[in-house]
């Protein structure tokens, strides 16, 4: 008798029908939740957010780091230029130049508004090989921050570095300067004021390494040579100039040789006319004695009428080695690339007297004061090269020489203004309206000078 298989009993069957929808449900319902990205993307966003919040809050932090580095870095460059500027006058004065530098640096600082912990600057002030001053600031710190924290950076270094240099070469300078009749009362005043400070920048204590040294030339109707060693060859009048025409002792007036705007040594004109007595304020050498200078510049007047191109000559001659030993001193040759030769013109006006041959000034002149009136029969009937020609001529062969020609114009007219321009090295003329430019004009060239400078 075979075996054979119970029937299945009902309850059974129903128990896996339920297991199997069971799956199956769930089935489906994992494979929803797998297809589901809703929740990606919320967790995806809130990290993103959290990134965003750090990346705002480090660039704040970095923001006030780099607005605190460049506060430190305008204090720095401020106080090594306070070190330099007291540097140019003082060169082995460190410490008072260190100390006027901390005070500029902490005044700067204070000013800006950011609190930098650690603070610390230190300076190096030396002088160089090549005898150029150097003046270093050196500051660090660090600034708190707020966001940053988070990933432990409590706080951001900050520092900067400044350097002011200050060039340093021998100086020669002529300082031709108009003393004529137009200059008297509030503007020569005001001349010697610009003329003192430049001479206070331009010529510094300490000669050991470098001379700074100028020569003073003023100018109206003609230059006074009368204190220069010399000699000075002169011209005599030929034929003799009748009785009513008088030697001024001490005045000279224009060449008339073929090289004649050249530095070459010659004989030079007389000045002739109805007075014995040269009113023109005296010339003098190139030196580095402040207080000579400043007593020369103090007793300048202002008479007689202008011929600016015979103080460009003089000024041109005080600097030539030519004529070296006409003014008794000694100067480099042009060729000296540790030199730099200057010279400065400052004039007030039109070119008004120029001469014949032998010092007699010619019809094309307005006399004024130089034969004490105005007669014309006082003039002589020749024309001859213009002033203002000659001006030009003598500022291009200086130009040619590689001397630096710096012209100022003070409130002059624009025929003047264009003839200075012309005169100049480019970019060397200064347009003084006032009493106050032409002092700050001056002030500029012995910046220009001393070429003093940020190096860092």
């Amino acid at each position: 008798m075979s075996a054979s298989i119970p029937p299945r009993s009902a309850a059974s069957e129903n128990s896996r029908a339920v297991r199997r929808s069971l799956r199956r449900r769930l089935g489906r319902r994992f494979r929803r939740f797998g297809g589901d990205d809703r929740g990606s993307v919320a967790l995806i966003f809130a990290l993103l957010i959290l990134a965003l919040c750090l990346f705002v809050g480090a660039a704040v932090d970095f923001g006030s780091a780099l607005r605190a580095k460049a506060a430190m870095q305008g204090a720095s460059d401020a106080a090594v230029l306070a070190a330099a500027i007291h540097l140019k006058t003082a060169p082995s004065d460190i410490a008072t130049a260190e100390t006027k530098a901390r005070a500029v640096y902490l005044a700067n600082r204070e000013s800006g508004g950011f609190t930098i912990d650690g603070e610390d600057i230190r300076f190096t002030l030396t002088r160089e090989s090549d005898g150029a001053l150097m003046a270093e600031a050196f500051a660090e710190g660090a600034v708190a921050t707020h966001f940053t924290k988070v990933v432990h950076m409590n706080s951001l270094p900050v520092s900067s570095y400044s350097a002011a240099r200050i060039e340093r070469m021998n100086v020669e300078m002529a300082l031709v300067l108009d003393v004529t009749l137009s200059m008297q009362g509030s503007k020569l005043s005001t001349l010697k004021t610009a003329a003192t400070e430049l001479v206070k920048e331009v010529v510094w204590d300490d000669q050991s390494v470098w001379q700074s040294r100028i020569a003073l030339i003023p100018f109206s109707y003609s230059v006074n040579t009368s204190d220069l060693p010399g000699p000075i060859s002169t011209i005599a009048p030929s034929p003799s100039h009748s009785s009513d025409w008088k030697l001024q002792p001490g005045c000279v007036s224009e060449r008339t040789d073929a090289n004649r705007f050249s530095d070459t040594l010659a004989s030079v004109g007389r000045v002739y006319s109805g007075n014995t007595t040269c009113a023109v304020p005296r010339a003098r050498p190139l030196s580095n004695n402040i207080n000579t200078l400043n007593a020369n510049i103090s007793a300048l007047v202002a008479r007689g009428s202008t011929a600016t191109h015979i103080g460009a000559a003089w000024g041109y001659y005080a600097l030539s080695p030519n004529w070296a030993g006409r003014f008794g001193h000694t100067v480099k040759p042009y060729s000296d690339r540790d030199t730099a030769k200057y010279l400065v013109i400052m004039s007030d006006g039109e070119n008004t007297i120029q001469y014949c041959g032998h010092g007699r000034p010619d019809r094309n002149s307005s006399i004024g004061v130089l034969n004490g009136g105005t007669d014309d029969r006082k003039k002589a009937t020749c024309t001859g090269t213009s002033a203002d020609t000659q001006l030009r001529e003598i500022c291009t062969d200086a130009k040619r020489q590689g001397i630096e020609v710096i012209t100022v114009g003070f409130q002059v007219s624009n025929h003047a203004r264009t003839l200075l321009t012309q005169c100049a090295s480019p970019s060397s003329y200064y347009n003084a309206n006032s009493n106050a430019a032409l002092i700050q004009a001056f002030r500029d060239i012995a910046s220009r000078v001393n070429k003093l400078h940020l190096s860092h």
